[in-house]
């Protein structure tokens, strides 16, 4: 038993060493292999998270891995089997959430990201402050004002989060006011972040155009 620890502890080093480096690919071998000597539930949890975790980062860098990668099974499974644990059901609704962003399917995402708690610790993958960022921006593509109202405004989970991002809250909150001009003066300056951000970049367009778009249908709707 002592070995098998011994030998686990080995591989998570060099498992963060490796992701550290940038070369996931083999750290998911690495991961994969450590699962041979995971005996107790927490180190089975271990290895189940890092292979996820570590996944998704070779998606955003290969997008062939998702023909190998099935995200839902992997999540429900860990649902299934560590679901109880409350750090573990943020990890999996970041997990969720990012695959439906790679997707494009900005509400499902947007619904994802407002159900982690503040408690979230999956620094490999994402930080507290993007969680917000993203969810936000998903939101605003996706829902309309009386769902951001409820979603975002009255989620007193997710505003934690969004206290993180100075000038988020009141950014939504004019959004939600008709307030276009702030609103889109915030976003302006948010912008050149979310081009270079490692998982947003490619998405930018288009949730800025679905923005606009239900701008428009939100200021017309008193007239319609």
């Amino acid at each position: 038993e002592d070995s098998h620890e011994e030998i686990l502890a080995a591989y998570k080093a060099l498992i963060a060493f490796l992701q550290e480096s940038g070369h996931f690919r083999e750290a998911l071998i690495k991961i994969r292999d450590s699962q041979d000597f995971a005996r107790t539930p927490t180190q089975k949890l271990y290895t189940r998270l890092a292979e996820v975790e570590n996944a998704v980062q070779l998606d955003l860098n290969n997008s062939r891995i998702m023909m190998h990668v099935s995200y839902p099974k992997w999540t429900a499974d860990l649902t299934r089997e560590f679901g109880s644990l409350k750090s573990v059901q943020a990890k999996i609704h970041v997990i969720n959430g990012l695959y439906s962003l790679q997707r494009g399917e900005f509400e499902n995402a947007a619904h994802r990201f407002k159900l982690v708690s503040f408690d979230l610790n999956c620094p490999t993958v994402i930080s507290k402050r993007d969680v917000a960022i993203y969810g936000t921006l998903c939101a605003m593509a996706s829902f309309q004002r009386a769902q951001l109202q409820i979603n975002l405004l009255k989620s007193g989970e997710f505003k934690k989060f969004m206290s993180l991002v100075p000038g988020l809250i009141d950014m939504v909150q004019d959004f939600v006011r008709c307030k276009f001009r702030k609103a889109f003066e915030f976003l302006e300056r948010l912008k050149l972040d979310i081009q270079l951000d490692f998982h947003m970049a490619k998405h930018q367009e288009k949730i800025y155009e679905k923005i606009h778009e239900l701008a428009v249908v939100q200021y017309f709707a008193p007239f319609s």
